[in-house]
């Protein structure tokens, strides 16, 4: 008489047979665009990156306010250049989105040591709230730089943004000026 089987294979068994109906079950009862309800899938149960224009109504999208203002403590950083061969050269800087109050404003050369307000460097421009750090890659010799305000004479920086003049003494005007680098502005 032969021997009863394991009970390891009878649950082996067992298992192969639910598998194999359960394959067959699901086979013949698959998804489809017509079972499925219109919304009623969540954007949780998408993978990532499986939508593109064909599935998305760009139009319906609209559109998205921007604030009247930077949200305090939240920074903006970018990059700077000026150049050219007269008394005072300028560049201007334009923040994307305006600052509630004008920041204070700190203008470091290459070599110099930042302020307490500039935690920054010219690879990682930074500066606490309030301030508007300009961090020079380089600066000509002979020249004089200075953070100013494009509306409002005398003034450091504005709200909206920040210009930067290069000065070189009327005895060098002719002479090809020029100074980069990166700034980082932090709301009050």
């Amino acid at each position: 008489m032969p021997a009863a089987p394991h009970p390891a294979t009878l649950i082996a068994i067992a298992a192969l047979v639910i598998a194999s109906s359960g394959g067959a079950f699901a086979a013949g009862s698959l998804i489809n665009g017509a079972s499925i309800k219109n919304g009623s899938i969540p954007g949780t149960k998408l993978e990532p990156h499986t939508l593109s224009g064909l599935q998305i109504n760009v139009a319906r999208l609209g559109t998205v306010p921007l604030p009247a203002t930077r949200p305090r403590r939240q920074s903006l950083s970018g990059l700077y250049a000026v150049e050219g061969t007269g008394h005072v050269n300028l560049s201007a800087v334009s923040f994307l989105i305006p600052l509630a109050s004008a920041p204070t404003a700190h203008f470091i050369a290459p070599g110099a040591a930042a302020p307490s307000q500039c935690p920054g460097s010219v690879a990682h421009p930074k500066a606490t709230p309030g301030n508007l750090c300009v961090f020079a890659f380089d600066l000509s010799g002979g020249t004089t730089p200075q953070v100013f305000d494009p509306l409002v004479a005398g003034s450091q920086a504005n709200r909206l943004g920040f210009g930067i003049a290069l000065y070189q003494p009327t005895a060098d005007v002719g002479t090809y000026v020029y100074s980069s680098g990166t700034w980082s502005v932090t709301a009050p």
